[in-house]
């Protein structure tokens, strides 16, 4: 990648070259996705500066695509780099093995989240509402439940546990400075993801009344500017288009998977914009160690996090099943 192009994410590691003093810095670079000549292929280019190693530009079907491709090659060269060369991230001893992680590390990474984040947690408050799907007449129970807050990290960051049980919605631990804000963050994501329009339902309370979450006129949440100079809304850096099938639901429902550019919070953290659209546009955004892993944390999110859990079938827009972004890498 020259100088002249443009960099849509990097990420500094440091290199040990065997029989060389000390440890140079290096900078994994993914380049901005273009439409090739005739639209009907994409490209993006990747390099790693610091150290002896080109790549060619990465193609793909579309923009999401060739994202996944470029972030797996470039995981799969610090997975496995030259004889006598080893990779660190700033700051750490242990080896840096790229991103995003094989499933090996996956798991791994599964089992330390599953004791930061618990699947069962006693539950704090709980309310009871009615759904009704488009086409159908039936109302169906659904409870919505909040946790109680707790540490994270020490005096860093708190997580306040919430649930929707009966809808098709896997919604992440909230997020706050302390667990006073994470309960309060809790609350109000309850509130606002009732306010909205729903995608082909409607809710109500068990007397029928319509149900919107309380506090109707709450306003709207206030958003710092970040680094992209854009108050809250987001631009869609790449999406991927598909059908989603469940059993129970009389025919396919088209989502959308959008992600954008990844940017860093006035606190700290580094975030990737993410949502699916038609089916909890209340997903996102990814959070991450630099913009680059939240990055690639968001393009693997829904093959890794999500999908396992949605109890769906998915197709491409052509109807051909789809297997997932490991298999659009090549592994």
């Amino acid at each position: 990648m020259s100088d002249e192009q443009r960099v849509l994410v990097e990420e500094k590691i440091l290199v040990e070259q065997e029989g060389v003093t000390g440890r140079r810095e290096a900078v994994l670079q993914i380049g901005p996705p273009q439409w090739m000549k005739g639209g009907d292929e994409a490209s993006c280019s990747i390099a790693i500066k610091g150290v002896d190693a080109t790549f060619p530009p990465v193609r793909g079907r579309d923009f999401f695509e060739v994202l996944v491709r470029a972030a797996f090659a470039l995981k799969r060269w610090c997975k496995s780099p030259p004889a006598g060369m080893r990779l660190f991230y700033p700051g750490a001893n242990e080896p840096y093995t790229g991103e995003p992680f094989d499933r090996e590390e996956l798991e791994e990474g599964w089992e330390k989240m599953g004791e930061m984040y618990p699947e069962d947690w006693p539950v704090l408050v709980e309310r009871k509402i009615l759904m009704q799907a488009s086409g159908s007449e039936e109302r169906t129970e659904v409870t919505l439940q909040i946790g109680h807050p707790y540490w994270v990290t020490q005096d860093q960051t708190a997580a306040c546990p919430i649930a929707m049980r009966g809808l098709d919605e896997c919604p992440p631990a909230i997020h706050g400075d302390d667990p006073f804000e994470a309960l309060s963050n809790a609350v109000r994501y309850m509130n606002e993801h009732f306010a909205g329009v729903q995608c082909g339902r409607w809710f109500f309370w068990p007397n029928g009344e319509p149900y919107a979450g309380d506090f109707a006129d709450l306003p709207p949440k206030r958003y710092e500017r970040d680094p992209r100079g854009e108050r809250g809304n987001w631009a869609v850096l790449a999406e991927r288009v598909l059908w989603m099938e469940k059993d129970g639901e009389p025919e396919r429902r088209r989502i959308r998977i959008q992600i954008g550019r990844p940017y860093v919070d006035d606190a700290g953290p580094a975030y990737c914009p993410f949502t699916i659209r038609g089916w909890s546009d209340g997903v996102g955004p990814v959070p991450g160690n630099s913009p680059y892993g939240a990055f690639v944390s968001a393009l693997t999110s829904f093959e890794f996090v999500l999908r396992p859990v949605m109890e769906a079938r998915f197709f491409w827009p052509d109807g051909m099943p789809y297997e997932g972004e490991w298999s659009l890498a090549g592994r």
